[in-house]
């Protein structure tokens, strides 16, 4: 019987490849985050990890680390693998909110009771239903020229699903830049666009009004979180659907959504939602609904936290939205052999746990000083 015997935390700073635009005046100039190790009695290893996002999650580093240490570590010291069911419910009541510090633990403890038994995570959230997911480019630039140079080369690499920020320019400069990137990609490239809150509702309906030819794949969160009522009223305006983001943080923000008509799809993040387990109940709704799912990391998360979301991709009933991993925007990993982009698509690492193998000293070289 597997025991916990000891648990680590530590807040890295992981150097993106160049700084990445997160929408309105926002910039990420280093990937904040945290790595969770746990270890058995007998040896056994698992890793999780989560980045920090305070506008997103409203967590910073320094406080999920203190959250798993004082709050959610206690709790597991001592227990047995095979009592995992049991130890969740303790977790989520041990504090309220810190989903990104909870995604973290989940996705260890996941990768710990692969490994102790010798499957694969997905095999824990009810098996493989694919083995590939084809990923999304963000494009989020300073200028257009530079947008267009990247989808350019993310096609000519093999990409096929595109996402562009807008919000942070002009009205004029989004349309532009929307009407450039679909002209590189082609007419059969999957392309969304994602405010992330910064528009208000004029401007949404402007944006609507000269984009209708686009084929744009969803609008996502146009308006700030809470404002389903003018969500619903945008989604009679745009000719594509909308996806909330922002505004789903848990399995009662999908239902809200679903009953005001505020969006028809979501980009649902473990990061919000407080774990693997949990983002895989959220899918399951969004299915039953009749809504379209994209599943996301946030920027930049490593090869380690992309592991488990490809094993999540790989086991939730539909992905028409396809996935949204960043490892590739990140300028070194904390994985000894980082998961790498193929002809636009991931392949489900294979092995127990998540099929991945952490380099502790890339750890201790990131770590937070």
């Amino acid at each position: 019987m597997a025991v916990i015997r000891a648990i680590e935390v530590t807040a890295i700073d992981l150097p993106p490849l160049r700084p990445i635009n997160l929408g309105g005046r926002l910039k990420l100039e280093t990937a904040e985050g945290v790595v969770v190790r746990i270890e058995t009695g007998d040896g056994l290893v698992g890793w999780g990890e989560s980045a920090a996002s305070p506008n997103l999650s409203g967590e910073i580093s320094e406080g999920m680390v203190a959250a798993i240490r004082r709050f959610l570590a206690p709790l597991l010291i001592g227990g047995s693998l095979d009592r995992l069911g049991a130890l969740r419910p303790m977790l989520e009541r041990a504090i309220v909110g810190n989903p990104a510090a909870k995604a973290a633990v989940d996705l260890a403890l996941l990768d710990l009771a692969g490994r102790s038994a010798g499957k694969p995570v997905c095999e824990l959230l009810g098996g493989a239903r694919r083995r590939q997911m084809a990923v999304m480019r963000m494009l989020g630039n300073a200028t257009i020229d530079q947008d267009v140079a990247e989808a350019d080369a993310a096609r000519r690499a093999g990409m096929s699903v595109f996402k562009l920020k807008v919000g942070t320019r002009a009205l004029e400069d989004d349309v532009a830049a929307a009407r450039a990137v679909r002209a590189v990609i082609g007419p059969e490239a999957k392309l969304s666009v994602d405010a992330n809150t910064t528009w208000n509702e004029d401007t949404a309906r402007d944006f609507a009004r000269v984009t209708g030819t686009l084929r744009l794949a969803y609008v996502e969160q146009p308006l700030k979180a809470d404002d389903l009522a003018g969500m619903a009223c945008l989604a009679e305006v745009f000719a594509a659907p909308l996806c909330a983001d922002e505004g789903i943080g848990r399995l009662a923000d999908i239902e809200a959504h679903h009953k005001a008509g505020a969006a028809r799809g979501a980009s649902l993040k473990p990061i919000k939602l407080g774990g693997y387990i949990a983002t895989k109940a959220a899918a399951e709704r969004c299915t039953a609904l009749g809504w379209h799912v994209n599943l996301a990391a946030k920027i930049a998360e490593s090869s380690l936290a992309t592991a488990g979301l490809l094993h999540l991709a790989a086991a939730v009933p539909a992905l028409d939205w396809d996935l949204t991993t960043t490892n590739h925007y990140l300028a070194a990993d904390i994985v000894k052999q980082p998961l790498a982009v193929e002809n636009g698509v991931l392949t489900l690492p294979e092995g127990p746990g998540l099929g991945v193998e952490v380099d502790p000293a890339k750890v201790a070289e990131f770590r937070r000083r």
